[in-house]
């Protein structure tokens, strides 16, 4: 009885392997499929629906300094008003920018595009945005797989492959 005791508590703080995340007010949920991790949360300050989905390289990027790697992630999300398309590394890899970029994009056998870019408000370098999200996003639901073409800041130009099949976007 004792160590039921002990264990209960560890299953109500950890839960029981669900995909999904509710907190107590219902704000925030999360859903895995295929390539694609879905989640949404509800604003704050205005109650309106955020919307993500998100698609993790398959390969990555090389850090010739620290020989390290990382991966890189594709978020389109939907805050209101308009879709965004992110591209970013957890934190060690930065996109070589001022305050514009580009990256070049090759949607399954299709012939690679260039895609500008900007920085985030905040000028983090391990995130930029796509400029046309909405032509990327209509490229991305067709495609099976993407890859993308960047330079890196002391890494040089690297190509990182994603499997997008599957994905879904309403927004």
């Amino acid at each position: 009885m004792k160590k039921l005791l002990l264990i209960m508590p560890l299953v109500f703080l950890f839960g029981c392997g669900d995909d999904s995340n509710v907190t107590a007010d219902g704000s925030k949920t999360t859903e895995q499929s295929s390539n694609w991790e879905y989640s949404q949360e509800t604003d704050e300050m205005d109650d309106h629906t955020n919307y993500y989905a998100t698609a993790t390289s398959k390969n990555t990027a090389s850090i010739r300094i620290a020989d390290m790697e990382e991966h890189m992630t594709i978020t389109v999300r939907n805050r209101g008003e308009e879709n965004d398309v992110l591209l970013a590394f957890d934190e060690l890899i930065g996109f070589v920018s001022d305050l514009t970029a580009s990256v070049r994009v090759r949607f399954d056998d299709e012939k690679a595009e260039t895609y500008e870019c900007s920085l985030p408000a905040d000028y983090s370098p391990t995130t930029i945005f796509i400029d046309e999200a909405d032509k990327f996003i209509a490229n991305l639901k067709k495609a099976k797989k993407v890859k993308i073409e960047a330079t890196l800041i002391d890494n040089g130009t690297q190509v990182l492959e994603f499997d997008v099949d599957g994905f879904k976007w309403e927004h």
